[in-house]
């Protein structure tokens, strides 16, 4: 759902949650949010935060299959690889620079 004016959203909902179809997800300013489809929620913006005209606010699985929480394993991946280059500069090792001298 893409929000439609600016204004602070404020969710009524949370992630993980089966939402009907009309049903208000949260409030945009003082205007009501209402789910375009039914299915649970998967994404939201973060709480008390401005929403500019066109903004990503809230993200509905139509899908019983489409997972709603936990992390991907791509995003997975990408964390264990920071948190071992933090380790090894944190035990003195120095990054490789990979690209020109």
């Amino acid at each position: 759902m893409i929000a439609a004016r600016e204004g602070t959203f404020a969710a009524r909902k949370t992630i993980g949650d089966r939402i009907d179809a009309e049903e208000i997800l949260g409030f945009l300013g003082e205007e009501p949010v209402r789910a375009p489809v039914a299915g649970r929620l998967s994404g939201l913006a973060r709480p008390e935060q401005t929403a500019l005209p066109g903004a990503p606010i809230a993200e509905i699985a139509t899908s019983d299959r489409a997972p709603v929480a936990g992390v991907a394993d791509r995003n997975k991946l990408i964390a264990r690889g920071v948190s071992f280059a933090v380790e090894m500069e944190a035990g003195g090792w120095t990054p490789v620079s990979i690209g020109s001298r």
